[in-house]
């Protein structure tokens, strides 16, 4: 290995992916507002502070998801199904299901739906 590497040199010929960056935590205050707290250790200072009331957390969440690039901004969950769509969901597995049973030989499940129908 090379011992001639130089990270913060503006002209090398390499990129930078990951940078150095100060650790970051969120969490309860005692009064139950929400901080987010970045380590000062780094820069030889105080831990930076920000402090404000849960019912301000979307606003804020949201508003960093806007700045931050956008293969990185979808964060958000699928909507849920409706009725209809889990419905649907059911029986297409249903279905899938018993034709995997008769394509594997597996009739026994088959056999016993069967017999159960028939009385």
């Amino acid at each position: 290995m090379s011992d001639d590497w130089e990270w913060w040199h503006d002209e090398s010929d390499h990129l930078t992916v990951i940078p150095t960056q100060a650790a970051v935590a969120v969490y309860r205050s005692a009064a139950g507002n929400i901080v987010i707290r970045q380590d000062g250790h780094q820069y030889e200072r105080e831990d930076e502070l920000i402090v404000f009331a849960p019912e301000h957390a979307r606003r804020v969440a949201g508003a960093i998801l806007a700045l931050a690039e956008p293969e990185s901004a979808p964060l958000a969950l699928p909507a849920p199904m409706t009725p209809a769509e889990r419905a649907k969901r059911y029986r297409d597995n249903k279905r899938h299901s018993e034709r995997d049973a008769r394509r594997d030989g597996n009739t026994s499940e088959l056999f016993a739906k069967e017999v159960l129908a028939a009385e």
